[in-house]
């Protein structure tokens, strides 16, 4: 028996896409895309060293040509996710190695999975002596982080769009210890955020100037105890597809400059 949902005779109205996957001419449109540019985005990932055991995050998997090709590729020892909004033509692949979600990235939650192995990330990062002084405060509601962005001295105006945000609190033991190993730990949160496909900034909160206020404001929103330490909250999110750019100057040092 054929379990595959069957596909409407045209595109809803309400959809307000004009490529909705729901259209009778879905399949062909994703054979001819499959046919144009699966060779050159191949290409591009063999060219990244994708292989086996790699952890793959596909967003917009359409048809399901190139997940197929990422779940071969990493085989049983790696993981590939899929998502689209209207999944229907990846869950057709019935594919034992594709886990198929149905996901907006512009408007749902980011996915728990994805959240719980970047938060893995961080409970697996070193500190002096093993102190491992930190606890994380996921914050997922977009009212609060909002109020969080807007904090007066704050410099995190990237919550009030992230995904969800994740408060770094610090139990104060060694002052230069404790920023050292907060260093660290926010470096992993941002390349284990990478490495599944997710935007990430470092939200700061030690004005206005060095007085500290933001912190104890958002420490009040939060409902973190006084005596801990609220320095970074790292906002999380897929990239918007035009990003702006900062003021900061653009670039490396060249290694000439560096090295002597």
């Amino acid at each position: 028996m054929d379990t595959r949902e069957t596909i409407p005779e045209r595109v809803p109205a309400d959809s307000g896409y004009l490529l909705d996957n729901a259209g009778r001419e879905t399949p062909a449109r994703f054979n001819a895309l499959a046919s144009l540019f699966d060779s050159g985005t191949i290409r591009h990932f063999e060219n990244c060293g994708v292989d086996s055991g790699w952890q793959c995050l596909e967003i917009g998997g359409g048809g399901g040509s190139i997940a197929s090709w990422l779940a071969a590729r990493v085989g049983s020892t790696g993981r590939v996710v899929a998502t689209d909004i209207d999944p229907r033509f990846l869950k057709a692949l019935n594919h034992p190695l594709v886990e198929v979600w149905q996901h907006n990235i512009v408007s749902d939650p980011l996915p728990e999975a994805v959240l719980h192995d970047i938060l893995e990330v961080a409970r697996w990062s070193g500190s002096a002596g093993n102190r491992q002084p930190w606890e994380f405060v996921v914050v997922r509601d977009r009212d609060l982080l909002r109020r969080l962005s807007a904090i007066d001295g704050a410099n995190a105006g990237h919550l009030a769009s992230a995904a969800a945000g994740i408060a770094i609190v610090i139990h104060p033991e060694v002052p230069d210890l404790d920023a050292y190993d907060e260093g660290r730990l926010a470096e992993r949160i941002l390349l284990a955020a990478a490495a599944q496909g997710v935007g990430a900034a470092v939200g700061h909160f030690t004005g206005p100037g060095d007085t500290w206020a933001a912190s104890a404001e958002a420490k009040r929103v939060l409902g973190i105890p006084e005596q801990f330490v609220l320095r970074e909250t790292i906002s999380l999110g897929y990239p918007a597809e035009h990003l702006q750019r900062t003021p900061n100057p653009p670039g490396r040092k060249p290694l000439e400059q560096l090295v002597h």
